[in-house]
């Protein structure tokens, strides 16, 4: 008996830093996988440098808008 692996899909926004070493997202099947997110603005600036409550409200900004491309979001 062979079974079909999920399907495997790169998320990506628009709204979010680029970054050339990993994917913002996967999805598996219906399993969302967020990359762990950082402080970085869209443009791949820190936000907030020595202010620890800035980038983590960017992150949490970050976790949202990634979530929201999946078509998923902070709710679920």
């Amino acid at each position: 008996m062979t079974t079909e692996p999920p399907n495997f899909e790169i998320i990506s926004s628009d709204q979010l830093y680029k970054n050339p070493f990993n994917s913002q997202a996967v999805r598996l099947g219906n399993i969302v996988i967020p990359s762990a997110q950082v402080g970085f603005d869209r443009d791949g600036n820190m936000v907030g440098v020595g202010d620890p409550g800035a980038q983590t409200e960017q992150a949490f900004e970050n976790l949202r808008l990634t979530l929201e491309a999946a078509g998923s979001g902070i709710a679920h």
